[in-house]
Formats: C-alpha cells, structure tokens, sequence
C-alpha cells in the first residue's frame, strides 16, 4: 500500500487507467494545478463546494467550474457557512464540531444541487476513465452509483472514528462501501488533523475479470 501523497499517486493511478477527465469536489485549486501538470487531460471539472474565493478565470482551458453542491439527490440542499470558512458546505457544525470544538454555524443558504450521476451524464464523457476527489465531510452518501459511472479512482476524506456522527465519512464503512461496489484501498495518507485521512480506492481490476 502507498504510503504517499497525492502528487506521487497521482502520475501512476493516471497511467494505470490512462484517465480522461478528473472531477474534484472543493478540493484545494492551487494544489491540483501543480499535480496535473504535465498530464493530458480532456477535463477537469471543478465543483465549488466550498464557495471557495479563487480566480477561476486563470485556470486552464480544460478546466471547468460548477457552483453547484453536490449532494446524495438532484435538488435543493443547505449550505453551512461556519466559522472556519474553509469547513463550509453541506454537512452542520453540530457533526462537525466533534472534530473541532468550537465551530459555529454563521448561516445557512438554499442552493442547487445535483448527484454525482447527473453531474456525470451532463458534463462528462459517461465512456472515458474518471477520477473523483471528494474533499468534503458527506464523501460516502455521494457515491451512489458510483460503480456504473465509469470511475475508476475516487479520493476521500474519511475519519477514523466510528462514532454515528461521522457514518458519512467513517474510515471503517467507507473501506465497506466501496469494497462492495468493487475498490479496493491502495493508499491512505493523514490530514493535518489527526482523525482525518484521505484514502485511494481504485477499481479492482482482478475482481473484474474473475467476475
């Protein structure tokens, strides 16, 4: 198992599956920008989850940006804004404060939101190779489905702690999950919090052929 970061998983898992299109989820810009570089991608799609402040105007031409949520179903969502800005999006500072104890929720919003199917059926080529970055705290509930779209690595934030509060992103279901739809772990790494990891699944391309 990798022990790594993203920027060295990055050139391997793009050449084992010779990836098309990368869909990140409010992950960090400036970070991504150096990691792909170099790499020929049809697209990038950047889903703002966050609200982030970037000028998205200087990215890349195959870069493309959604200021729609992501969610488990197509529809109307709330949006946290929190104390931390940089925790903002769909899950509460009442799940959130177990990590971080003095989190406020400052507002919420209602915003448009889409599932990662739909999201992939209207912008992405539904036959090329994609990999999926969710840095958000309702990684788990987003992947529905997520085994006929196409993907064949997804990134997660997980915490390791099986406490109901974090069931979305529990390190234990979420190992359970995607084994079920057919993933397997390849690399796990820590956050700069120490309940919070970022782990690798791609698709197990084994179990495939002996299915």
């Amino acid at each position: 198992m990798f022990k790594n970061s993203l920027s060295e998983i990055f050139p391997f898992v793009y050449n084992l599956y010779d990836l098309s299109e990368l869909i990140l989820v409010g992950s960090d810009v400036a970070s991504w920008l150096d990691i792909v570089s170099g790499h020929d991608l049809e697209k990038v799609h950047y889903i703002n989850q966050g609200d982030r402040n970037y000028n998205f105007e200087t990215l890349p031409q195959n870069w493309e940006v959604s200021s729609k949520l992501l969610a488990k179903k197509d529809g109307d969502a709330t949006f946290y804004t929190l104390s931390n800005p940089m925790l903002n999006g769909t899950v509460s500072s009442d799940v959130l404060g177990n990590i971080w104890k003095n989190l406020e929720t400052l507002g919420t919003t209602q915003k448009e939101a889409i599932s990662l199917k739909t999201f992939v059926e209207q912008e992405c080529n539904t036959n090329s190779s994609k990999m999926v970055v969710l840095d958000s705290f309702d990684g788990l509930s987003l992947v529905d489905d997520i085994d006929n779209l196409q993907v064949d690595v997804v990134v997660l934030r997980v915490v390791a702690d099986d406490e109901e509060a974090f069931a979305n992103v529990s390190e234990v279901k979420v190992k359970q999950k995607l084994q079920e739809y057919g993933y397997k772990n390849i690399a796990t790494y820590e956050d700069n919090h120490p309940k919070i990891k970022n782990v690798v699944y791609v698709k197990d391309v084994k179990r495939q052929i002996r299915e």
